[in-house]
């Protein structure tokens, strides 16, 4: 197997436009998928591109398998694009092959560390996340929109450190995912803020089935998700972790902490683009409910309640989200617009 190989496994919105990356950045592909219907389904229609709806792109240029019993050898670089419940049960069969001499790399949303198999670190094998400020969706399998542009935060994982040359090489890989890519030492603070904003995202939008345009119209919209970012925030403060700025912008600014005019200013804009960004989005959440499938909102919402919980912090909002998320991913509660007000009164009941 050629040295220039990478494998992607996972081929979603976010894997597919990824893919198709790395093949522009002259690598030799080999995506994983789930089942022989997936991997025909690309091998005869290729991937399919689609940015902002405008500019297409299709390509083939890449290997199927559905097993690793396929691969005669493990490429060093091994990008992972799963959601987490999917991700933990592949993570066991990866962790069998990889060794010391792989670099695997996350795309994930949500928190990692608490729940990767300590053993497979353990290996002296390198780890990285990549965290994605910018939307894409799949409209069918092997198409994919890409939404709305932002950044892409690249960096060690789990206390790992990269060397120069893994660094150039992963930064050489990525060159091609049409944003500014910034590389973080410490990627952990990044992977912070956008669970934040994830946990707000995805709890609101898997609640009550509603765009996050049309929920963010609403003033129990713009509260609840308010709410649940400002309790992310208290975390980070807690925790001790800076939250970086995103496109001059920073989630810190919904600290409770932080008063008066320039902050109040700042998160109104704030709400005014994500409302702007999020009048077609339909989050992770949202299609994992649509598909009968858990949603990450364990390892986002639930991240920040665990975490509040362990340091004292009461987190009220995120606590009504996991109740919501419990009832309806059991199916004894459908997602509706009408859970917006309740989980508005229910929580500010609490804090009356």
């Amino acid at each position: 197997m050629s040295e220039s190989s990478v494998m992607l496994i996972g081929p979603g919105s976010i894997g597919g436009i990824v893919s198709w990356a790395l093949s522009k950045a002259g690598m030799n592909v080999i995506l994983k998928v789930k089942n022989d219907e997936q991997r025909r389904h690309l091998l005869d229609n290729g991937l399919l591109i689609e940015f902002f709806g405008e500019k297409k792109e299709k390509f083939h240029d890449f290997r199927v398998v559905t097993s690793w019993d396929e691969l005669e050898v493990i490429p060093k670089w091994v990008f992972v694009t799963l959601k987490i419940p999917d991700l933990l049960k592949e993570i066991k069969i990866l962790g069998k092959h990889v060794s010391p001499s792989n670099r695997v790399v996350y795309f994930q949303n949500g928190v990692l560390e608490d729940y990767l198999p300590k053993a497979f670190f353990s290996r002296g094998m390198r780890s990285g996340r990549v965290i994605c400020w910018w939307s894409a969706r799949m409209v069918d399998f092997g198409r994919i929109s890409y939404v709305w542009d932002g950044e892409t935060h690249v960096g060690p994982y789990n206390g790992d450190e990269f060397s120069e040359d893994d660094q150039n090489e992963l930064m050489e890989m990525l060159q091609f995912v049409s944003t500014s890519i910034r590389w973080f030492n410490d990627i952990k603070t990044s992977e912070l803020a956008k669970t934040i904003f994830n946990a707000a995202l995805n709890g609101l939008t898997y609640l009550t089935g509603l765009q996050l345009g049309d929920l963010l119209s609403t003033e129990e919209g713009r509260v609840a998700f308010e709410g649940i970012i400002s309790e992310g925030v208290m975390l980070s403060e807690k925790l001790g972790i800076a939250l970086p700025k995103i496109k001059r912008m920073s989630l810190s600014d919904f600290s409770p902490n932080r008063r008066g005019i320039i902050p109040s200013l700042k998160k109104k804009v704030y709400l005014k683009a994500v409302r702007r960004i999020g009048k077609n989005m339909i989050s992770s959440a949202r299609i994992s409910y649509l598909r009968g499938r858990s949603s990450e909102i364990p390892w986002l919402n639930g991240y920040i309640v665990r975490k509040g919980k362990e340091l004292g912090l009461e987190t009220p909002w995120n606590d009504k989200i996991m109740e919501y998320h419990d009832q309806i991913e059991s199916r004894r509660l459908e997602p509706s617009p009408n859970r917006l007000a309740e989980l508005h009164d229910a929580v500010l009941a609490v804090k009356e």
